[in-house]
């Protein structure tokens, strides 16, 4: 899960019986500030969009280590909703909006954005 206004990641194991576990944080602090949206590769990496930051980054969800991958350098401009390709050809791909809301416009405006990973993401149940 995504906490957007803590700037948090977080991990909520389902027990047996179908229950929530505790929350485990997965990754906190300035370099998660504001995420809007993730989603999982097949590896269990974690993709998010940063809203607040302007960034795509991706998520080591043993030791939370967070690595860019796209910036306000790279067009982008408060970035929201993301969510792996599942159609032939696109499976490792992430697509996402640029929500581009407040001003002054830093990126390419209002789009849906594209970018291969090089990994699939986790089918959906």
């Amino acid at each position: 899960m995504a906490n957007t206004e803590k700037g948090l990641i977080v991990r909520v194991p389902i027990l047996k019986g179908g229950d929530a576990g505790e929350l485990q944080i997965v990754s906190e602090g300035p370099e998660v500030a504001g995420p809007d949206g993730i989603a999982l590769d097949v590896h269990g990496d974690i993709y998010a969009v940063l809203v607040l930051q302007s960034k795509l980054v991706k998520i080591n969800p043993v030791d939370g280590h967070v690595t860019d991958i796209l910036t306000v350098e790279d067009g982008l401009d408060e970035p929201t909703s993301l969510a792996f390709g599942i159609g032939k050809g696109d499976r490792k791909s992430v697509f996402f909006t640029n929500f581009s809301v407040m001003e002054p416009h830093t990126g390419h405006g209002p789009a849906i954005l594209k970018i291969d990973v090089g990994v699939p993401g986790l089918p959906l149940p």
